[in-house]
């Protein structure tokens, strides 16, 4: 079979088996910024581009490095100013806490839930309207690492639960603490523990996106299209109480 033009969808498979193109075609020719094995570790680090041609870098320094020059000689009075105004970050709210979760980076770990996840959140189950999804944010692969934190700081594995009702974002509802097997709501009356363990959510999230494996096809998305992922491993996350 011979592929004759562009929309042709076998052309450009064709054009790269058969070596169609030449060295010419090619930007920098043989010469241009290929990836190679790394330096320091070649077996142990991913490739690496080093040899950046002087029109590509020259490029960088007027659209990067200049931006950054900018920032650091005139906009380091403004930060130095509002540092000085806001000592502390912001407290997190509720529906910020489940943007993170449910919209933003984090919505990657949404998985369905499981029959444990179905007798732990039961009360959480109840009552849902017939366009009511219920999805979880699984981070109880902190488990690994909970007691091996530095001193003063903790980590417990936890397991989020979130709510979408039709087309509104999604929102957190529950939270389940592995340790000590607590479960907690926005709605209890110890409020100081549900905010604390928003941390230990987020926490347990940052540490979890670090390690995790590739998600096999079937499990990218669920019936209703929600992306998912397995996780696999986690690294070190803490809080300081």
């Amino acid at each position: 079979m011979t592929a004759q033009k562009p929309d042709d969808p076998n052309y450009y498979k064709y054009t790269y088996f058969f070596g169609r193109y030449t060295v010419d075609d090619f930007l920098y020719g043989n010469a241009g910024p290929w990836p190679q094995p790394a330096p320091e570790h070649p077996t142990g680090q991913l490739a690496q581009v080093l040899h950046i041609p002087a029109p590509e870098l020259e490029l960088w320094k007027q659209k990067v490095a200049n931006m950054y020059r900018c920032l650091l000689l005139k906009r380091w009075p403004r930060g130095l100013w509002y540092a000085y105004r806001h000592p502390h970050l912001k407290e997190l709210d509720d529906a910020r806490f489940s943007y993170y979760l449910g919209e933003a980076l984090y919505s990657k770990f949404l998985v369905p839930l499981d029959d444990d996840d179905k007798n732990i959140f039961a009360a959480q189950l109840k009552g849902a309207g017939a366009d009511s999804r219920f999805y979880k944010s699984d981070f109880s692969p902190i488990e690994d690492i909970a007691d091996d934190t530095y001193p003063g700081t903790y980590a417990t594995p936890s397991v989020a639960l979130l709510r979408k009702d039709g087309a509104s974002p999604a929102r957190a509802v529950a939270i389940y603490l592995l340790r000590p097997k607590l479960l907690l709501t926005p709605e209890d009356k110890n409020r100081h523990a549900w905010n604390l363990a928003r941390y230990f959510v987020l926490n347990g999230s940052d540490g979890t996106k670090r390690w995790m494996r590739p998600p096999s096809p079937a499990s990218l998305t669920d019936s209703s299209g929600v992306f998912a992922t397995q996780v696999h491993d986690a690294g070190v996350c803490t809080a300081t109480v």
